[in-house]
């Protein structure tokens, strides 16, 4: 398991601009847990009345992985990258889960499957990102990949 922390911000949705109510220093899926259990403290409740009020918890985390190139020819819209790393948690956390209820393993191909990721190449299937993200997963030493035969499983590591 990864060992790398990284600081997010949590921010409301019911203000333009989200205003920032909230930030932390977290690992692993510590960004996204206020969601799926909402506690009883002040913030808790803050998420609460949002939720409630039918609005999207933003989430900003930027790992310090990610190298800020600048190029003049490339615009990058505000809260782009954000967008993309909660998606990213979000691919990896449903691999994991996937991963959790195949305790034999799963494939790219089931991966790309049955989450729905499978890529139309010209024709040809590619299935790039999804081994990207099980690529990723195993350097943060959430999941294993074993080689059975001619095909490589991957296998949520047991803690």
């Amino acid at each position: 398991m990864s060992n790398t922390y990284y600081v997010y911000s949590l921010k409301d949705p019911r203000t333009k601009p989200a205003q920032i109510f909230y930030i932390g220093k977290g690992t692993g899926s510590r960004a996204t847990d206020h969601i799926k259990k909402v506690d009883d403290t002040r913030k808790g409740k803050h998420i609460q009345e949002i939720l409630d009020s039918g609005g999207v918890l933003y989430n900003t985390v930027i790992p310090q992985s990610i190298k800020q190139k600048v190029d003049d020819k490339v615009n990058v819209p505000n809260g782009c990258v954000e967008k993309a790393q909660f998606g990213l948690k979000l691919l990896k956390d449903s691999i994991t889960l996937l991963s959790e209820e195949n305790p034999e393993g799963i494939t790219n191909s089931d991966c790309a499957h049955y989450l729905g990721l499978q890529s139309n190449s010209g024709g040809n299937q590619q299935d790039y990102l999804t081994y990207s993200i099980l690529g990723l997963l195993i350097n943060e030493g959430i999941i294993k990949s074993v080689k059975l035969g001619n095909h490589r499983k991957y296998i949520k590591f047991e803690i």
